[in-house]
């Protein structure tokens, strides 16, 4: 063993005193439990330490991230998340728009009425949900900002593949571009000669099967992230034709598929993209061009079951899953 004599004779001195005073000491953020929470909520002027401390500790927010919230408040906007991602996809892709408050606590109050059961925890987040809009909105933007997210993960899937429309440059850009937006025909399989001609004539014609909405698809809700919705959710693939038993796509998602190509188009009325910026995929334009695709009448009360699956102007057409190996 060395002693201090030895480590001087080779040349190793003590630490000098002074610069242990100064190395900076590690401060860990404080862990919410059921048994001690901060008080001052995440970005909220109007609440207090006081006002937070009247709630009991399963109901309070913490000025800290996420994921040193309470347990309670983390599950339960876990299983929010799950329920926004399938809305999106089998329901409605815009769920918020000019309804974003009420959407949050409608969101938030499915989940915890599900859990209250469980933990008398959920009781008390439940009476803060409903009595509390400072406390919903502060949490419902964990929630709902997956929406804007997802959408613009289609928008470049969209963007990735507009080449397959031939734009070129100039005017006959500019000129291809509305014609492609015009009656949103760019839904339909065709080639240019010199308007968008659709392939097939009469009941031959495809409708949605357009080959660059066919790999928007693809890519934005089956390959381009592991997690992706195809997979996350493809016990929701089922057909709404008695007669079809092969997975088929949900209309939203074929709807969405569809719309993702207008802010992709968009960009480029001009007949040259600006620089630096990509389509937007939020906004009442948007949503409108996803309605129309939709054909919200038909979804709201449900297909019929003699439905053609050449319908046209709707994503009612049947999407056989098979198409997309």
């Amino acid at each position: 063993m060395m002693t201090t004599d030895d480590n001087e004779k080779q040349g190793l001195k003590r630490p000098n005193a002074d610069l242990r005073k100064q190395r900076p000491k590690l401060v860990g953020h404080p862990i919410v439990t059921e048994t001690q929470s901060t008080a001052v909520p995440i970005d909220s002027d109007s609440e207090t330490p006081a006002a937070e401390d009247q709630w009991p500790l399963s109901a309070r927010l913490s000025r800290c991230a996420f994921l040193q919230q309470s347990r309670f408040l983390q599950g339960a906007c876990r299983e929010d998340v799950q329920i926004v991602e399938r809305t999106l996809v089998v329901k409605e892709a815009w769920p918020e728009l000019h309804r974003a408050r009420e959407y949050r606590r409608e969101v938030l109050l499915e989940v915890v009425n599900r859990l209250v059961e469980q933990k008398k925890g959920y009781a008390d987040l439940r009476r803060r949900i409903v009595q509390d809009d400072d406390f919903v909105k502060v949490i419902g933007k964990w929630v709902i900002v997956r929406l804007p997210h997802h959408r613009a993960i289609k928008c470049s899937a969209a963007s990735n593949n507009i080449a397959l429309f031939q734009l070129g440059a100039g005017s006959q850009c500019k000129d291809r571009v509305e014609a492609l937006m015009d009656s949103d025909i760019h839904v339909y399989p065709g080639e240019w000669a010199p308007i968008w001609m659709t392939k097939g004539s009469g009941a031959k014609i495809r409708i949605y099967l357009n080959p660059g909405l066919i790999n928007t698809i693809k890519d934005a809700f089956f390959f381009l992230i592991p997690t992706a919705f195809g997979i996350k959710f493809k016990d929701d693939y089922t057909s709404t034709y008695p007669t079809r038993t092969e997975p088929a796509l949900p209309i939203s998602l074929v709807a969405l598929g569809a719309t993702a190509f207008f802010p992709a188009m968009h960009v480029w009325r001009t007949g040259k993209k600006p620089a630096g910026r990509g389509g937007r995929f939020d906004g009442e334009i948007f949503r409108n061009a996803y309605n129309r695709h939709l054909y919200e009448k038909i979804v709201s009360s449900g297909a019929p079951s003699n439905a053609s699956t050449n319908i046209k102007g709707n994503a009612l057409v049947v999407l056989d899953l098979n198409r997309l190996n």
